[in-house]
């Protein structure tokens, strides 16, 4: 049996039900109050009680039948009109269902179906969006596959037919494409650990100050290696956030590897905090070939890397900025970069801790690190 006649059959039900016990309470008040007349005016009760009574129950069931078919009626109409929006919700459930993501429901009203609808659109929304992801990601790594795939290939084949003598320079190229694979496979795992950590977070009071200063000394020798100054400036009261400290480790990892990347030999890496109104704020400054205005706001993107930084900084995936992204925003912050001549900044956001009382303790030792 359909929503609509179970409705219907209900409310059916529901008017018999009240029409019965009216007529029921209309015979015993109607026999009180005609016992009444007859004590007060002497009327004999012969005769003339059936005579009201066959009246009264005459009028009570012309009207009692008008009502019933009026309440069908109207059941009827309010039914069908409460069902073509779930109807509609149905049939837009069945075309997402079969991947057809540009569908939406038409919103008129404010009720609780209306609200239904808004919440579907909205989830449709992020299915197509999701989809147009999955198909970038998938267009994207066999892009970022096919190069390396290729050179080992030819290589291989070169070696395979003499063409090419085995040498060291020969096996170490191969090696160095391999290795290229090997980080590209690692980073695309990763991002896909990034984007499910809103459901893995193990959100506790976390000091930001030791987890960059613990991420810079594992960055220490490879600084100093190209002559990178690094500048650490944390002031006490932004030492504290709610995170997932490994995931935020894992963001400021990815951070500080994109500045040693692209600092030249003999730049500098300054690193500051600094407190919002219910966020503290980590920026990371580097002394770098200023990004262009058409290039910047997709540097968060997966795989994007543009044409200048493929030419002079070649090895990286694309993916670490990306991976910061989606960590920073599993934690509800926000990330955000610019640039202008001869520097670079990136920059993330993460919710303070309400309660500062492990700030002093935290960053007593040290504020200011070089």
């Amino acid at each position: 049996m359909s929503l609509q006649w179970k409705l219907f059959g209900t409310s059916a039900i529901l008017i018999a039900f009240v029409v019965i016990l009216v007529c029921s309470s209309i015979d015993y008040l109607a026999g009180r109050y005609y016992m009444r007349l007859v004590e007060e005016y002497s009327v004999s009760p012969l005769g003339v009680h059936q005579m009201f009574l066959t009246a009264l129950h005459r009028y009570v069931d012309v009207a009692g039948a008008c009502a019933i078919v009026v309440a069908i009626a109207v059941s009827f109409f309010l039914t069908r009109r409460l069902l073509t929006p779930i109807h509609q919700m149905v049939d837009f459930a069945t075309q997402v269902a079969s991947g057809h993501y540009e569908t939406r429901l038409e919103v008129s009203s404010r009720d609780e179906i209306s609200r239904l609808g808004v919440a579907l659109n909205r989830m449709a929304e992020k299915l197509q969006r999701i989809e147009q992801v999955r198909r970038t990601l998938m267009s994207d790594v066999a892009h970022e596959l096919r190069t390396p795939l290729t050179n080992i290939r030819v290589q291989v084949e070169a070696l395979n037919d003499g063409i090419v003598n085995p040498s060291k320079t020969t096996f170490e190229s191969l090696l160095d494409e391999i290795l290229r694979l090997v980080r590209l496979v690692e980073d695309i795992s990763r991002l896909a650990r990034a984007e499910a950590a809103a459901a893995t977070l193990r959100l506790k009071p976390a000091s930001l100050t030791d987890l960059v200063q613990q991420i810079l000394e594992g960055f220490s020798a490879r600084f100093a290696e190209k002559g990178i100054a690094v500048e650490a400036d944390l002031p006490i009261q932004a030492g504290w956030v709610r995170g997932d400290s490994d995931k935020i480790a894992q963001a400021l990892a990815n951070l500080f590897q994109n500045a040693y990347q692209y600092t030249p030999e003999g730049g500098k890496v300054t690193v500051t905090t600094e407190c919002e109104r219910q966020s503290t704020k980590l920026k990371v400054t580097n002394t770098s070939a200023p990004i262009s205005a058409k290039d910047l706001p997709f540097i968060f993107e997966r795989f994007y890397r543009s044409d200048e930084s493929r030419l002079n900084y070649p090895g990286g995936t694309g993916l670490g900025l990306s991976i910061v992204r989606e960590l920073i925003e599993a934690h509800g912050g926000e990330v955000g970069a610019s640039s202008r001549s001869g520097v670079t900044q990136v920059w993330f956001t993460l919710p303070t801790l309400a309660d500062g009382k492990h700030t002093a303790s935290a960053t007593r030792q040290s504020n200011r690190v070089r």
